[in-house]
């Protein structure tokens, strides 16, 4: 379902199906790039289920589709950034082409591609894999224009001089393996519903607790009066 202004309205007010709907569209793409960041599919895995079930924190401060979309991604690049242990060997990366796997080349660049800095590797996957125009990528790494744009020319300059006259193939490679990242969707069906019923049934059971106790300290007044009722002198 395309994510729209009046699916946001709905979600505004926790309508699980609109909700649903929201985290149904937002899971691809966190999931690829947790994973694409991380190169480890099963780390990527984690961190997408966390940034979802925290998402229904913010369900109801969401503005708008543009608004959704911006704080997945940015929560994405947070996730990434606070992981700090050494990604798998280059040959056991996520991004690595399968039909590539025995080849020096495609190897050495997913080593290189694991050398950047993590803006310039953020840059350049969220423009090239992702496939993200510039400014919603400087949006997602909430960094200006200018200092998105520079990360990415020294992550292009950096590959390319590991690459050579590879880097346009290199770079198609590594870019469909990214894209096959995207998760089946009834697998992502069947997250998103664990993910709100593990948030929802906390939130009932506290109204219906709440209600409960609403009705029995009025049943108590109602019986003190009650009581105390015949004793007043009309």
């Amino acid at each position: 379902m395309p994510l729209t202004d009046e699916l946001i309205t709905r979600a505004n007010t926790f309508d699980i199906p609109a909700v649903a709907d929201v985290l149904t569209f937002a899971r691809p793409a966190v999931h690829r790039i947790t994973v694409g960041l991380t190169g480890d599919e099963t780390l990527g895995s984690r961190l997408t289920k966390q940034i979802l079930q925290n998402s229904l924190r913010f369900v109801e401060s969401w503005r708008d589709a543009a608004d959704v979309e911006r704080w997945f991604h940015h929560q994405a690049i947070l996730a990434t950034r606070a992981y700090t242990e050494l990604p798998p060997p280059s040959t056991r990366d996520a991004l690595l082409p399968p039909k590539l796997a025995n080849d020096p080349r495609a190897i050495a660049f997913i080593k290189a591609l694991r050398s950047l800095s993590p803006q310039q590797r953020e840059a350049w996957l969220l423009t090239h894999c992702e496939q993200m125009p510039p400014r919603p990528m400087a949006t997602a790494m909430d960094f200006s224009l200018d200092a998105s744009a520079t990360h990415l020319a020294h992550a292009v300059r950096t590959l390319k001089s590991i690459a050579g006259d590879d880097y346009a193939s290199l770079e198609l490679a590594v870019a469909t393996r990214y894209a096959a990242l995207t998760p089946a969707g009834d697998e992502t069906v069947s997250l998103v519903t664990r993910t709100i019923r593990r948030h929802v049934w906390p939130r009932r059971l506290k109204a219906i607790f709440t209600a409960v106790f609403v009705i029995g300290l009025l049943l108590a007044l109602a019986w003190g009066v009650w009581k105390i009722y015949p004793m007043i002198d009309v």
